[in-house]
């Protein structure tokens, strides 16, 4: 159902250890570094030269470590090297993405560049696509309706956007594929809403998976999903019933997700030394979490249970952060 196979994506990894010079910042030489990869020819070996280019994912730079010479260390610990570093770069061909999202065939090398803009409101409409593409790296949420006739060019547009994300998982899918999963799991009543396996997008589309796959589960918890062909022809019941659950299973994510980094960015400011010594500023974190969920998540809980994970984020915090530093603070992708 839905399987997709990362294996057949085109990809290229550079690696390098790197000391740095005296008063190099290690992000300066990474970027030195990296504008020095970008200038080496790379194609892919299945589209006939699609040219691999940089992605984010997979990049990056981390400290070189050694074992540790010191006086009474641990067998095996391992310290910081000064001054060296571990760079990575990551390639990659898109078409090969477009191809593991299961987008038509016709399209996985087409792209914004070779998108038809001579039909009225093409150049509009292709505005909007990128505009879309933008928002969606930068903000990892996003939502877009296209409507219209066939032939207009929907389709090839909703696959040349997944060809300029950030992030590869992405899947295309038809809502008569939906249906026909759905139906198929009718005599295993047990599945159609829950699945024993790990929400990892790795091991769940993984072709050797030969377990039973949830169609609820595997439309809702990837990444970015384009759904295509929705009423072509009347939906019955039960195919919207299916649609509104992934709707409103997507839309509460990505809300449960911008909620968390809002809390994250208030508790930073309320985090001082020794704020779990003081009934104040444990009670002005206390009262930050409630107000916080309590404005942004769905309204999916009772006051009881409100209150019930209130206090649970509340515990996690107090027991895991002394200050706003003792921990790493990230936003949730």
């Amino acid at each position: 159902m839905f399987k997709r196979s990362r294996r057949h994506i085109c990809c290229e990894y550079e690696r390098e250890e790197v000391k740095l010079e005296d008063g190099e910042t290690p992000k300066a030489a990474y970027m030195a570094w990296l504008t020095r990869m970008k200038l080496k020819p790379r194609s892919c070996h299945r589209h006939d030269g699609t040219p691999l280019i940089f992605s984010r994912e997979g990049s990056g730079y981390s400290q070189v470590t050694g074992l540790a010479e010191a006086p009474g260390a641990a067998f095996r610990d391992r310290v910081p090297i000064p001054g060296e570093f571990r760079f990575h770069a990551h390639f990659v061909c898109r078409a090969c993405r477009v191809a593991y999202a299961l987008c038509p065939p016709e399209f996985h090398e087409s792209s914004f560049a070779t998108f038809d803009t001579s039909m009225p409101g093409r150049t509009e409409t292709l505005a909007k696509g990128r505009e879309f593409v933008t928002q969606v790296n930068t903000r990892a949420r996003g939502f877009a309706l296209f409507v219209g006739p066939p032939g207009l060019g929907k389709t090839r547009l909703a696959c040349n956007i997944i060809r300029e994300l950030d992030e590869a998982d992405s899947l295309y899918v038809r809502q008569g594929e939906v249906t026909y999963a759905l139906r198929s799991t009718y005599g295993r009543k047990e599945i159609i809403m829950s699945h024993p396996k790990t929400n990892s997008w790795h091991n769940q589309y993984d072709d050797d998976d030969e377990e039973p796959e949830t169609p609820l589960r595997a439309l809702r918890d990837v990444h970015f999903l384009v759904l295509d062909e929705i009423g072509c022809t009347s939906l019955a019941n039960d195919e919207r019933l299916l649609l509104d659950e992934l709707i409103k299973h997507r839309y509460e994510r990505d809300e449960v997700k911008r909620v968390a980094n809002m809390l994250l960015t208030r508790l930073k400011r309320l985090l001082t030394f020794n704020w779990r010594q003081t009934f104040q500023a444990r009670a002005r974190v206390r009262l930050a979490i409630e107000e916080t969920l309590d404005t942004g998540l769905p309204r999916a809980y009772s006051p009881e249970l409100y209150q019930q994970k209130c206090g649970t984020v509340f515990e996690h915090i107090y027991e895991n952060y002394q200050d706003a530093g003792s921990r790493v603070f990230g936003n949730i992708n």
